[in-house]
């Protein structure tokens, strides 16, 4: 602006992800970095929903419903409630669907990318809800980030006969490659991830 005076806003969100560079060797030694972990920007799309309503058929009209998902990226040792509250305003490990109006079979193909420091030891949950009372969970399910990579194939809900969910996931890995063992020991190494929410 020429005249120098601010106009508008803009809104953005910060990550900072640390990177998993491995244990300590036996000694206290600093880390040494361990080849087969997989660090990167995970790329997930949910595509759909079947099997999801107990009945077939409600009376002669088939039994629909008005259904979204959560996808939460958390720790192995964290379990996300059924009842976990939303995060307020954006969150870089929380997704939440548009969602799909009187259907049996929901539709989404709905991209979304998650910066994980380790595939092996994040995990995702998946909670298949319903827009009209949230407390009514269709489908539940957890696994590790690295059992669902490179695959695209349907998912079977937890505790589920036949309730299931098609994904595919792929990793574009970012390498952290550091000699200096000063660095590994004292250093913050991770990635940091900026995201402009509106401006």
């Amino acid at each position: 602006n020429p005249a120098g005076k601010i106009k508008g806003e803009l809104q953005y969100g910060i990550e900072y992800v640390p990177a998993d560079i491995g244990e300590k060797e036996a000694g206290g030694e600093a880390p040494v970095l361990q080849e087969d972990i997989k660090t990167g920007i995970v790329s997930m799309t949910l595509t759909q929903a079947q099997d999801f309503l107990s009945g077939e058929k409600s009376g002669s009209k088939r039994e629909l419903a008005n259904v979204f998902y959560e996808l939460w990226l958390h720790p192995r040792n964290r379990i996300i409630a059924n009842d976990e509250p939303q995060p307020e305003g954006w969150d870089p490990n929380y997704y939440r669907s548009t969602v799909m109006k009187r259907t049996a079979h929901p539709n989404w193909d709905e991209t979304i990318e998650f910066f994980v420091g380790n595939t092996k030891r994040a995990c995702l949950t998946v909670l298949l809800r319903d827009a009209k009372n949230e407390d009514l969970i269709y489908g539940r399910w957890t696994g590790t980030v690295a059992s669902v990579i490179g695959q695209a194939d349907w998912i079977r809900f937890e505790q589920a006969d036949s309730a299931k969910f098609f994904m595919r996931a792929s990793i574009k890995n970012v390498p952290i490659d550091v000699d200096d063992s000063a660095m590994l020991e004292n250093a913050a190494i991770g990635v940091v991830r900026i995201k402009v929410l509106s401006g």
